[in-house]
């Protein structure tokens, strides 16, 4: 007779049960805010493991290595080769063996590690099986906090704290709004596994030790685990205030001849090169080396290996590299037509200058940046086509609200088009040279009012341009679109007057919609992305009120610089009149202008990324 099943449901957090047999599922029931905030964590440790444990954990040399070793011998053969040795303050530092898993460690540790090691000694493998081993226990226990891995070459003094960077990067690296990581970080939700500390610029390293320690100190962190190459670190002058360190052992001869004989007859011919070979040994001594070597060199005899030896460790490590590459490419198969070898091989080395340039250890296509592009023709094309079609979609959209807003100009529509098209284009190009110039001057140390008096001279140069060109191209075919725009007679102002007009009012409008939305836009940080989008009322009326509020300054100003223009036909008539008819202008012009940009920027808004989606992977952010 079969044993009945039995279903138990585990009600609230911190619960601690026992029971015999297979247990299939256990089911949580959570208060519904508890319960959606796991639902977008068990988004964002499926996005972590997605990328980062199955696209480069499971995908990597070291892992490749293993899987093709596995194929031939025991279970035990996938086992890392590198000896741990773990330092705890106040005792002597002990070797670990392979008993210990990362994950128990870094539990059993205080669950703050720094993990150490030479080039291609397995820091990153490390902190990878840490985040497989804590997705897992987050996934079977609610009260776990979610594991998120980030590297920390993207880290700069310029971020105001450690908490910024945070919310920059998972809104970059896995589409969490920045509010989201806020609470997350405030209720301890988070546990921070992050990379490449001796990326960071060698300048801003111990700035960025110091921003780690004020974190932890000051907010903390349910869990945090940072790796470092061992002779980058030790020369900081601050060290990470953590409870444990562990540092990667280069491979002893002893290690690495059992990894090569658990590696079966294809790696008989490596294993009797490396006994003759003192620069083999050496290479052998680096796990990363090591699993090349046997991708390299798998299947050949001894005395193959032998012949393509060059002398001295640098050279024979240049020659294992581009043999390494060559053979790639053969396991590829024949590359298309359109990707030949010495091609990939010269894009390839674009994107890694890229890449060291930039302080990335992974390469996304989200990374993409103007600072990318190789030469100014090319970063002026960029900025100027970029702007150019942004400025013609806002003078369309305003055309088009003015036409349905007034039938007065219903009858001026193709008169109304060219004045669009020649506004935005030339505000567009204006915003883009004004953009290059900027992207491209060396970051420089301003104080405010200097940033400040750059700003309004930005401001001031779109009316001057937009003014000439106006006045330029006014003619009769223009006449009685602008004097409708502008509320003036016919016959009153010379035509190139009338354009120069139209030009500094809409020239103001364009400087300052251009010029405050790039104010703080480098090369570097022009380029935003976010995940899918969907429609947010409460998004619109945040923009609306934006606009609105830029809108009513607008008209102000605009009421302002007419008054200016026109005080010969207003001093004619007493002060106190005066200035009655110049307050109920402004307050006229700055409602329709408010109206009119709030309506804008509403339409501009509502759109907004999701809170999480359900996957990211790389490229999701150009969808």
């Amino acid at each position: 007779m079969a044993a009945p099943e039995i279903r138990q449901t585990v009600i609230g957090d911190h619960n601690i049960f026992t029971a015999t047999g297979d247990i299939t599922q256990i089911t949580y029931n959570l208060p519904p805010a508890e319960a959606e905030e796991r639902r977008v964590l068990l988004q964002l440790a499926g996005s972590v493991g997605q990328f980062w444990v199955k696209g480069v954990l499971e995908s990597s040399v070291h892992d490749s290595a293993m899987i093709e070793l596995h194929k031939e011998v025991q279970s035990e053969a996938v086992e890392h080769p590198w000896e741990r040795v773990l330092e705890l303050p106040g005792r002597p530092a002990q070797s670990l063996g392979a008993g210990k898993t990362t994950t128990e460690l870094f539990i059993e540790t205080g669950r703050s590690l720094l993990v150490l090691g030479a080039p291609g000694g397995g820091k990153t493998v490390t902190l990878l099986e840490l985040a497989r081993g804590l997705i897992a226990r987050f996934e079977s226990g609610p009260s776990e906090a979610t594991p998120v891995v980030l590297n920390l070459s993207t880290w700069q003094e310029r971020y105001r704290s450690f908490a910024a960077w945070l919310e920059s990067e998972l809104t970059k690296k896995y589409f969490v709004p920045a509010r989201r990581t806020r609470e997350w970080l405030e209720r301890s939700r988070l546990i921070l596994l992050l990379d490449g500390l001796d990326e960071v610029r060698a300048e801003s390293r111990p700035a960025c030790v110091r921003a780690i320690n004020e974190f932890m100190e000051t907010k903390g962190a349910p869990g945090i685990a940072v790796c470092s190459r061992l002779s980058e670190y030790t020369v900081l002058p601050e060290r990470l205030k953590f409870s444990a360190a562990i540092c990667i052992q280069p491979l002893t001869a002893e290690e690495v001849d059992t990894y090569l004989e658990n590696g079966g007859s294809q790696l008989n011919g490596l294993h009797m090169a490396i006994r003759s070979d003192v620069f083999l040994q050496e290479l052998a001594g680096s796990p990363l080396t090591l699993s090349i070597l046997t991708l390299v060199y798998r299947g050949l005899p001894a005395s193959e290996i032998a012949t393509q030896g060059a002398e001295g460790i640098e050279a024979r490590r240049a020659e294992l590299f581009q043999t390494y590459v060559r053979r790639m490419f053969q396991r590829a198969g024949k590359p298309p037509d359109c990707y030949p070898e010495a091609r990939t091989r010269e894009w390839l080395g674009w994107l890694a200058r890229g890449m060291r340039q930039h302080s990335l250890s992974v390469f996304l296509l989200e990374n993409l940046q103007p600072s990318w592009l190789g030469g100014k023709g090319l970063l002026w094309t960029y900025c100027i086509l970029s702007r150019l079609w942004l400025a013609i979609l806002w003078v369309l959209t305003w055309w088009m609200v003015t036409l349905s807003l007034s039938p007065e100009v219903r009858r001026m529509f193709w008169e109304g088009m060219v004045l669009t098209f020649i506004s935005g284009s030339t505000a567009g190009i204006v915003a883009g040279a004004l953009a290059a110039r900027r992207l491209q001057a060396p970051p420089r140390t301003r104080s405010r009012f200097r940033q400040r008096l750059e700003l309004i001279a930005e401001i001031l140069v779109y009316p001057l341009a937009l003014g000439i060109v106006m006045a330029l191209c006014s003619g009769p075919f223009l006449d009685g679109l602008e004097q409708f725009l502008l509320n003036i007679k016919p016959g009153t102002v010379h035509g190139w007057e009338l354009g120069l007009r139209t030009g500094v009012y809409y020239g103001l409008i364009f400087g300052l919609l251009f010029t405050l939305r790039s104010a703080q836009r480098t090369a570097s940080r022009d380029i935003s992305l976010s995940g899918r989008l969907h429609l947010s009322l409460a998004a619109a009326r945040k923009g609306a009120k934006r606009g609105a509020l830029i809108g009513s300054l607008i008209g102000v100003l605009l009421t302002i610089v007419f008054v200016a223009l026109q005080w010969g036909d207003f001093a004619k008539n007493k002060l106190w009149m005066t200035l009655i008819v110049v307050a109920a202008a402004c307050a006229i012009i700055a409602v329709i202008l408010g109206l009119l940009l709030g309506f804008i920027g509403a339409l501009f808004s509502m759109l907004v990324p999701s809170d999480l989606p359900a996957k990211a992977r790389p490229g999701q952010g150009l969808i």
